[in-house]
């Protein structure tokens, strides 16, 4: 068996994946515990992007003799600590530990959702959530959705989506359009929604902010006015974006 031929057998081992994920769990646990227990004082080690950066850099170079628990725990060490009681919440929740789990199955099948036979769970699971949410929040059976990886990446599939649901132009088909195009958004939301629309190429004149009020919640008053503004600019309203909670209170 030549040096590539053991490689890969031993990225294939079941036993050498069995050890090191009771590995990897048991220091985990201990982590959370500790977090809780707020054994640990800081949240982080702090270290200068470069400082840190030059020291990975270091040991993917130096580090021959790999050892699985030592690269889990340098890694747990420089990382900001999100379960700890002190921790305030930089927009990042403190995941429930048992979806890590979830995110280890994933890792492990593989199953692309983008077609049915990649992932013929996975897409039946998505449907089943997208039904329940929308439910949860007042729409009927007939709502469909698609989860993504995150905001910014819902944020522009939605604007996607109203764009060529609204636009009365196939821009899928024939390509953008001379129209101009743009979204009344609350003056709260999240930096993504902006991006989406430059991305999409309508620019600062393609965001269209609705002022708040005294609890951060768009302000349904100013809609009318702005609309009739847009409309008379010659801009198409394609859609309203509101918010679940503000970006930068959570109100």
């Amino acid at each position: 068996m030549n040096y590539m031929d053991e490689l890969i057998r031993k990225a294939y081992d079941p036993e050498d994946f069995r050890e090191k994920g009771h590995k990897l769990v048991d220091i985990l646990s201990d982590r959370l515990l500790n977090s809780i227990k707020a054994k640990e004082k800081k949240l982080m080690h702090w270290k200068d992007p470069e400082e840190r950066y030059l020291e990975w850099k270091e040991k993917f170079r130096s580090d021959k003799n790999y050892d699985f628990e030592k690269f889990i725990n340098e890694i747990l060490e420089g990382t900001i600590n999100i379960h700890h009681p002190n921790y305030m919440g930089h927009q990042v929740n403190p995941p429930i530990p048992f979806s890590g789990i979830a995110d280890m199955i994933n890792g492990c099948i593989n199953n692309a959702s983008g077609i049915y036979e990649m992932g013929p769970v996975s897409t039946a699971m998505e449907r089943v959530v997208i039904k329940w949410i929308a439910q949860e929040i007042g729409m009927t059976n007939y709502a469909e959705g698609f989860l993504t990886s995150g905001g910014t990446a819902g944020n522009l599939t939605g604007i996607l989506a109203a764009r060529q649901a609204i636009s009365d132009f196939d821009i899928w088909e024939e390509g953008q359009s001379d129209k101009k195009y743009a979204i009344l958004v609350s003056s709260e939301a999240h930096y993504s929604v902006e991006r989406a629309v430059k991305i999409l190429g309508w620019g600062e004149k393609g965001i269209i902010k609705v002022p708040v009020d005294k609890e951060f919640r768009l302000d349904p008053t100013y809609l009318e006015p702005l609309y009739q503004k847009a409309v008379n600019d010659g801009i198409k309203i394609i859609a309203v974006v509101g918010n679940a909670c503000s970006t930068s209170t959570g109100a």
